[in-house]
Formats: structure tokens, sequence, C-alpha cells
């Protein structure tokens, strides 16, 4: 029995196989990534892996069995995906580390390089935010409520309301006049309606994304609530 175990041990430690980096990381985006991820979350990834990190690797990098792969590959790759766009380096650097993570716990690699990877995040821009008194609040609401009887049609009071009292944009479309209570004067937020896009690929990665209308629960297990209203 220990010697059963410690072979299991060793061919656990083993990459399985000498496959090459671009193919594992295409199997692994596709089979795996796509599998688990919301629609938007796979779109950027998809698009980050075909038209960033892809078209950065050499031919060498892309043919390197997977488990050779070093850090200072990976650093130097990441360098390559500069200016594609303001977050290219940032995102490449997030796909990357998800990927050699999921490799390590597939057993196809024995270590995480990614883990010695410089680390690179996306710098945010500083908003100023903006506080409005309830008598400016008044005016806004008053103004919108004018706008309506105009542009009946275009009407987007309704939404205006809604989103003062925090709801997101696929909560809004996804109401229903049962979430409504008049009596206890409440309002039931459990669904939300989204645009979900669905991903065709070529061979030269992301060419189209068709959008299909879904229903869907809220965005969180506690964003379902009950506001009172």
């Amino acid at each position: 029995e220990e010697f059963f175990l410690s072979k299991i041990k060793e061919l656990m430690e083993e990459p399985k196989s000498d496959d090459s980096f671009e193919s594992m990381l295409l199997k692994w985006y596709h089979q795996s990534y796509v599998g688990r991820s919301a629609a938007v979350t796979k779109a950027i990834a998809g698009y980050v892996i075909y038209h960033f990190i892809l078209p950065s690797m050499d031919d060498s990098l892309k043919k390197k069995a997977l488990f050779k792969i070093t850090s200072e590959e990976l650093d130097s790759l990441i360098q390559k995906t500069h200016g594609y766009c303001e977050s290219s380096q940032a995102q490449c650097y997030r796909v990357i580390r998800s990927f050699f993570a999921d490799s390590v716990l597939e057993h196809y690699i024995a270590e995480d390089v990614s883990e010695n990877m410089k680390k690179i995040e996306r710098g945010r821009r500083k908003r100023n935010l903006v506080v409005y008194t309830k008598k400016q609040l008044n005016q806004f609401v008053t103004k919108a409520y004018q706008m309506d009887g105009i542009h009946s049609v275009n009407s987007c009071f309704f939404e205006i309301l809604m989103g003062l009292l925090g709801l997101r944009p696929g909560e809004v479309r996804g109401l229903h006049v049962t979430d409504f209570d008049e009596e206890k004067q409440t309002l039931h937020i459990r669904r939300q309606i989204v645009d979900e896009p669905s991903i065709i690929f070529a061979d030269t990665g992301i060419v189209r994304y068709t959008y299909q209308r879904n229903i869907k629960f809220t965005k969180t297990y506690s964003s379902e609530r009950i506001l009172q209203i």
C-alpha cells in the first residue's frame, strides 16, 4: 500500500503530456473556462487570448512544452502585449495566472511558475464622487416626470426612479408587476434580464458576437432583496 501511494504521488506530480503552451491554453479556454464562466467574462478572456496573447507569442514559445515554460518568459510575453489597449497587460496577466493555476489543479504541470511573475494590476481612473441634495434630486425627478409627459414613447422616468433606488440596469429590466407589494410598500428584487453574447470563432480569433436576451437570477445570492419604498 505504501508503494502504491508513493507511485500515485509520483504520477500526480509529473506533467500529463508534452503538449505545447499554445495548444494547452486553447484547450483550457474552450474545454474548461468557457463552460464555467459568465457570458461577458468568457468573451473578454477569449478576446484577450486570441487578439493579445497569441499574436504576441513567437513560434518557439507557442510550441514549447507547457511544463518547460518559465516565469521570465511569461513576463516577457506580458511586456509584448503593451499598447493593444489601456488594460491589455493587466488582462493578459489575469488570464495567464488563471490558466496556470488551473493547469496545476488538473496536474498538467507540477508547479505554477506564474506565481513568480511580476504582478500587473489595471490602473483605475479616479472618479469624483458627486453628492446631490434632496432638493436637487426632487428637481431632477420632477423634470424627468415632465419630460415623460412630452416624450412618453421614449420614456425613461421609471428607469430613473429605479436607478435612484440602487437597482442595476438588468434588475430594472427584469421587474414584474408581482414584485411590487402596494399594501406593504415593498419591492422584491429577484431576477435580471441581460443580453448575453454568443461567441463565433475563426482561426484568427473571435469574429462576431450574437446577443440573446436571457432571464437570470440576481448577480449574486445576496443581491436578491426586498426594498421598502
